[in-house]
């Protein structure tokens, strides 16, 4: 035992012999036990569910303490498992990412509670699942002189009810912890269809966010069933604690790691997810309160603190909960819960839980809620996909599946709307409520360093990309994905047979690309700042010398020139091969000697509404939108109509901010995009002055396929020409679509799209055979009806004179 450690020890064991009375008093220590339940809501009898069949969790009830506001620190195991065994908040010492690929030692001075209690003379032992997001040496946390029970006993969770190996705790103070599977007995809840369960589908309620189906009807049935099955368990772990004489010493805390696996629970921040149940359990011998109900709010961190304090311990320093049970106790007004990357799903969310409100905000609102995940396969979530594309969910969980539909905060009056339906974030009469909840979560964050705040290490991003192929759909992959182009490109309506159309003719094979992160790559959004700040900004644009034109991009400090004969794209280009030239910078100058520049962009904007027009933003009114911001005039990309649209002509104009960092044709070029329904994606992206010539890739590391550029209908058809203008400049598109038909929830006619880019038809009628995207999830289910969406996508792109006409 080093120095640090043995003063630490001498200092709790004075500790406690000062509380429990000297040197008899160590021998009679209570002992603590966890009894630490996977996947499980609070449907209990003791919680007043009518339902439930939970005689033994309820007798736990009567012998203590019930805490009906309780929530973790994240609605998955491993970030709270890593919360709870330090007494941190996960988000403290990067333990946020559900899992961690790369596991680092805890920091100095930091140890677990198990530690703490070997420390002072305690048996401890864990019974078997630990999912820590660090990495520790198992000896360190759990006594040797401990013998484990066998695989047929437990098997990372208790198997079945017996518990003989528990007699070797008799005349040993103990910290254990027990694990039980909770929600996952048999398989996670929803997993299977049909699952066995003592309750009938008929007699369960299902919640508004889900629809009312057989499938989440035998869903929430089966969820009673395993809570059923862990009251048995832990009935058993009762009649094993009397029998071994270990009952009248021993303090039991019953709680589970988070809520049950139906879709919005695990892995979310709303009450299904965060809200646990938590129940405090302690001898005669103690004389506290019994049978006694608490409704302070309770962090997941706060039961470590508390099983300390509940054995005579000091709570040490670098531990954030709080004592329950101290006399200096004071309930706090906010609990926060934090959501990061989710397995191979990466977002941001955090949570504050008051008294009779939840607040939400959402970082990356570039995505749906729910996104391609491990789950995507049980037959809840396939329920649910099944019925988007059926048009029979409500717009309310519709909505969890659409980036359109996600607001960057939410706000829910839980007295009024249990399950969480309205976000009253919008409304005037709740604004001080939301900057309350909003003022505290920025302080917390700041305070605490909230380590969420810090992107993911590329090596970390690697290995989770190569752990789940094909499922990492978060652009934050981007730079490790490579696509490669569609050789026979895709049927069209169109320009068949054209040869100055931008489907490849042939690709020549090639070594992969290596596409590279640039998270703090230079970004301008002003013209007049970048002209000051970029050495190159001057050389940037369109050219003409006699009958030759030229498209000059930046690349770094370098400039790549696209060499045209009789004009350029869209506007005289005879179709002929395009010359290609990498110029360094400082050669620019003379190189575009005897050169004219150009600019195609003031006889492309400005297009006035029609009388029939219905204009969306006008420069200064947002009221049509959602997740509006308004930057010098513009509307920056994220927002989503409120209202739904069917048939119309959409026209707007966009700028792509200046990123010149990233190589031409990198996905962080200024990548956005507009969503006709929420369903079909017309591309946005910096990919001015390259030629989709598969000759010319010997050049230039394609990056992105020729069907993501800018003007392409996404990932399905490429534009005719490569009509984007440099960045920094306005540009414009209009889109005139027809929504697909359905008769009675089947598809009889193709969405139909044409597309106007920068005065010049890309796209003339297109029969669009599916919605657009891709990954495990597979394409946007299709809609008959849905909002307008300017993809936020991660770049500082923004819009304006945006009109719609109806049909």
């Amino acid at each position: 035992m080093n120095r640090f450690r043995l003063v630490r020890f001498v200092i709790v064991f004075a500790v406690t012999w000062l509380v429990f009375g000297g040197v008899d008093a160590i021998a009679e220590r209570p002992s603590i036990l966890w009894i630490y339940v996977d996947d499980m809501s609070d449907w209990m009898g003791c919680y007043g569910d009518p339902i439930a069949q939970t005689p033994h969790i309820d007798s736990l009830a009567q012998e203590g303490v019930l805490f009906e506001n309780a929530f973790m620190p994240a609605p998955v195991c491993s970030t709270t498992r890593s919360a709870l065994i330090t007494g941190t908040m996960q988000t403290t010492y990067g333990l946020h990412q559900h899992r961690t690929m790369i596991k680092k030692p805890l920091p100095n001075g930091v140890v677990t509670v198990p530690e703490l209690f070997r420390e002072a003379g305690y048996l401890t032992f864990n019974e078997a699942k630990d999912d820590y997001n660090f990495e520790r040496d198992r000896n360190l946390m759990y006594s040797s002189e401990f013998t484990r029970p066998t695989r047929k006993q437990v098997n990372a969770h208790m198997i079945g009810r017996e518990v003989s190996w528990l007699k070797q705790l008799q005349g040993k103070p103990f910290f254990g912890q027990i694990q039980l599977k909770g929600g996952k007995i048999e398989g996670e809840t929803g997993s299977k269809f049909p699952a066995k369960s003592r309750v009938p589908d008929d007699q369960v309620a299902v919640p508004p966010q889900y629809p009312d189906h057989p499938v989440f009807r035998n869903a929430i049935a089966r969820h009673y069933e395993q809570i059923a099955e862990t009251d048995a368990q832990v009935g058993a772990i009762i009649a094993g604690l009397k029998e071994f004489g270990l009952w009248d010493n021993t303090i039991v805390f019953f709680f589970t790691d988070h809520g049950s696996p139906l879709p919005r629970a695990k892995q979310f921040l709303y009450e299904d997810g965060t809200k646990v149940p938590l129940i405090v359990r302690w001898p005669k011998s103690m004389q506290l309160p019994r049978g006694k109900s608490r409704s302070d709010l309770v962090s997941g961190i706060d039961i470590t603190a508390s099983s300390l304090g509940l054995a005579g311990m000091s709570v040490p320093p670098f531990m954030e909960g709080r004592d329950l049970f101290s006399e200096d106790y004071e309930p706090q007004e906010y609990v926060i819960s934090a959501r990061d990357r989710m397995g191979n799903a990466i977002d941001r969310n955090r949570t504050v839980r008051s008294a009779t409100f939840r607040y939400i905000r959402n970082y990356k609102t570039d995505r749906a809620l729910y996104q391609p995940q491990y789950r995507d396969k049980y037959a809840t979530f396939k329920t649910l996909r099944q019925l988007l594309a059926q048009g029979k969910l409500t717009p309310l969980q519709a909505s969890y599946h659409d980036a359109a539909q996600r607001p960057e905060e939410e706000l829910y009056d839980l007295v009024n709307d249990p399950h969480q339906t309205v976000n009253l974030a919008d409304d005037p009469e709740y604004a001080s409520v939301l900057k309350g909840h909003r003022d505290y979560l920025q302080q917390w964050e700041e305070a605490t360093d909230d380590q969420g705040r810090y992107p993911e290490s590329e090596e970390s991003l690697r290995l989770v990309y190569e752990s789940v192929t094909g499922d990492c759909v978060s652009p934050e992959y981007d730079f490790l994905k490579i696509r490669k182009t569609n050789d026979n490109g895709s049927e069209a309506n169109d320009g068949a047979g054209d040869t100055t159309s931008l489907q490849p003719k042939a690709e020549k094979p090639k070594s992969k690309p290596k596409i590279i992160q640039y998270p703090d790559a230079l970004v301008w959004t002003d013209a007049k700042l970048a002209a000051k700040e970029f050495p190159g900004f001057e050389f940037i644009g369109e050219y003409s010398q006699g009958n030759r034109f030229l498209q000059a991009t930046p690349s770094g400090k370098r400039f790549y020139l696209s060499i045209y004969q009789g004009g350029l794209p869209g506007t005289g280009w005879d179709g002929s091969r395009v010359d290609h030239e990498w110029v360094e910078l400082d050669a620019m100058k003379s190189r575009l000697q005897g050169w004219e520049k150009i600019d195609r962009s003031k006889n492309v904007v400005g297009k006035q509404p029609p009388d029939n027009a219905v204009v969306l933003f006008d420069g200064s009114d947002v009221s049509a939108w959602k997740n509006a911001k308004i930057d010098n005039g513009t509307l920056q990309a994220g927002a989503a109509t409120k209202r739904s649209f069917r048939d119309f002509t959409l026209y707007l104009e966009f700028m792509l901010p200046l990123k010149p960092e990233p190589e031409i044709s990198h996905p962080h070029r200024g990548n956005s995009g507009v969503f006709a329904v929420g369903a079909y994606e017309v591309q946005i992206a910096d990919t001015f002055g390259i030629d989709p010539d598969p000759l010319a890739w010997q050049e230039i590391d394609l990056l992105k396929p020729v069907d993501t550029w800018c003007g392409s209908i996404y990932g399905i058809r490429a534009a005719k020409f490569n009509m984007c203008l440099p960045p920094l400049t306005w540009q414009s598109m209009e889109i005139e679509f027809k929504a697909a038909r359905f008769e009675n929830s089947v598809k009889v006619s193709d969405a139909e799209i044409s597309v106007i880019h920068n005065g010049v038809k890309v796209h003339d009628q297109f029969h669009v055979p599916q919605g657009t995207g891709g990954g495990p999830a597979g394409p946007r289910p299709e809609v008959a009806e849905g909002p307008i969406y300017l993809q936020n996508h991660g770049n500082p792109n923004r819009f304006r004179n945006i009109w719609i006409v109806t049909r």
